[in-house]
């Protein structure tokens, strides 16, 4: 009982595992031209090892580097050879796992997989194999490389509408999302008779995102291995109005500003670049508009992106961009002043809001980009390769128009406002700190004076800094002089013509007569700084 639940569980993990496996793995299907007619020139022999291309080992050779470098180990491949017929050699196994001879050996008297008579292999029925494939597969993401050599069919022949047909059904079918076309001529594969390679990328009804075409382009359609090992650049045919300009910032963006009542401005230089192989963007117009520019913090206000001026006036201009080139647009804008309030956020931020130089903020540009006008400039090989006369005009259009682009900025805005607040902030704490010096030095300091230590009857006297008064005895006598130093401190100097100071423990100052002995005291006088509590005040 334990064994089988412990096989159960086992079971189990090993199938969540494959099933995880599955669904992270593309699946990649190969379409390879199996007619008769696959052989490099025209006239030929159409027998022998030196004509039919499945039957030379530098072809099977380059067989197999072709499907290394358009999938990867975990993708789920799929080869299948096609004539007038679609023969499924490998169903759904990795790229380590395909049995090459089950593809390369030869499959009877016509050397072609399922033909049961001479006809079957006169003719490339390329729109037959997508339909078939389109119709048996139920991927919502997959990729179909097709190779053929009926590249440059014209007039009214079977290949040619074949050929356009292909074109038609590329084209018009929705879940044909992206189609990149790779001319090939190497030596020693093939000297005078071009192959073509179609990389069609399958999805849903939807259009995919613009991430997703960019993912799909540097994943599979356009790795640089892939297209050194054909030599060639691809021909975008679909789409060309959604992943073939970006557009970017050039440098950092940054909003200053003069003074505290002064709009924010910006100067930016933005990229336009082509991401056409052969077409040349004539001209074009591009609309800008300003997303709401967000801070970091909820103490600086936001800019409503409605409210940005953009100089010069809309629309700009574009004009003959070359293939993979870029030109720059330079754009002057202007904005509202920036406010920092600490106290929209009560204050949690005040330092930073005055200390901090510089404010991060958030937003983005939407581009608009329509009318672009092209000029496609094939070089002679590839016109002949492609038939350039037999493409539909969606693949070789006069004029597209983008969808909108949108351009991430993250300006720093310069903290004018937060350096006069901070200059404001130390001119007040200036200030407020000289008015209290001023008027703690000059405050006078009140002393009280009584000639018994009840302190029923006192006398006050108001002493500013270095201050004196005159101190007399109840019955009019001059005794001395009270003084008052930097501080509170005090000292009493008798009357040096009368009195003379004497020690004393029950009093802050004791005198004798001048001429009297010390021991014969005169007065007492006792001295505080602090208010007696005696409610019978005699001033």
């Amino acid at each position: 009982m334990i064994f089988r639940k412990t096989l159960l569980i086992l079971f189990s993990i090993i199938f969540c595992h494959l099933a995880a496996i599955a669904a992270h793995a593309t699946e990649v299907y190969y379409l390879f031209d199996n007619s008769g007619s696959m052989y490099d020139g025209y006239p030929a022999p159409k027998s022998g090892p030196e004509s039919y291309y499945y039957r030379r080992s530098e072809f099977q050779s380059f067989l197999r580097e072709f499907v290394s470098k358009t999938s990867k180990s975990d993708d789920q491949v799929s080869i299948i050879t096609f004539n007038r017929t679609t023969n499924r050699l490998v169903q759904s196994i990795s790229q380590n796992s395909l049995k090459w001879e089950m593809l390369f050996a030869p499959k009877g008297r016509l050397d072609v997989t399922g033909a049961t008579s001479p006809e079957d292999i006169k003719f490339t029925r390329m729109p037959d194999a997508v339909r078939e494939l389109l119709s048996t597969t139920n991927a919502q993401r997959a990729i179909i490389w097709l190779l053929t050599d009926n590249i440059a069919d014209k007039g009214n022949s079977q290949e040619a509408l074949d050929t356009r047909e292909f074109y038609k059904l590329l084209a018009s079918e929705p879940r044909i999302q992206m189609v990149y076309a790779f001319p090939i001529l190497k030596d020693p594969i093939n000297r005078r008779s071009m192959l073509m390679v179609y990389g069609i990328v399958l999805g849903s009804q939807e259009p995919f995102s613009l991430a997703e075409l960019k993912q799909w382009e540097s994943g599979y359609l356009s790795t640089p291995d892939f297209i050194n090992f054909c030599g060639v650049d691809p021909f975008k045919m679909k789409p060309l109005g959604r992943n073939t300009l970006e557009l970017r910032l050039k440098d950092d963006l940054k909003l200053d500003a003069v003074d505290e009542d002064s709009p924010l401005t910006g100067s930016v230089d933005i990229a336009v670049s082509s991401k056409f192989n052969y077409y040349t963007i004539s001209s074009a117009k591009v609309h800008l508009r300003a997303t709401d520019l967000e801070p970091d913090r909820t103490s600086i206000s936001r800019i409503a992106g409605n409210q940005f001026q953009f100089s010069p006036q809309q629309p700009y201009s574009l004009k003959n961009i070359k293939p993979q080139s870029e030109t720059l647009l330079n754009i002057t804008f202007t904005t509202p002043q920036v406010s920092v309030s600490p106290s929209r956020n009560n204050f949690a931020t005040i330092f930073a809001d005055i200390f901090d130089e510089e404010f991060p903020m958030r937003g983005s540009l939407q581009a608009h980009v329509e009318n672009v006008q092209l000029k496609l400039e094939l070089p002679p090989k590839m016109q002949n390769v492609f038939g350039a006369n037999e493409i539909p005009e969606i693949f070789r259009p006069e004029k597209v128009d983008m969808e909108d682009l949108k351009i991430e900025i993250n300006p720093r805005v310069r903290n004018s406002g937060g350096r006069l607040l901070l200059l404001l902030l130390i001119a007040a704490l200036l200030i407020i700190g000289l008015i209290a010096f001023f008027t703690w030095f000059l405050m006078p300091q009140n002393y009280y004076l009584s000639f018994d230590d009840s302190f029923e009857f006192y006398k006050r006297y108001s002493l500013r800094r270095k201050a004196e008064a005159r101190i007399k005895s109840d019955s009019g006598e001059t005794l001395g002089m009270l003084r008052r130093d930097w501080g509170t401190d005090w000292r009493f100097v008798p009357d040096r013509h009368a009195f003379k100071r004497v020690s004393d423990v029950y009093s802050n100052v004791a005198l004798a007569r001048i001429d009297a002995d010390e021991s014969d005291i005169a007065y007492r006088l006792f001295i505080r700084t602090k208010r007696p509590v005696s409610k019978n005040i005699n001033e």
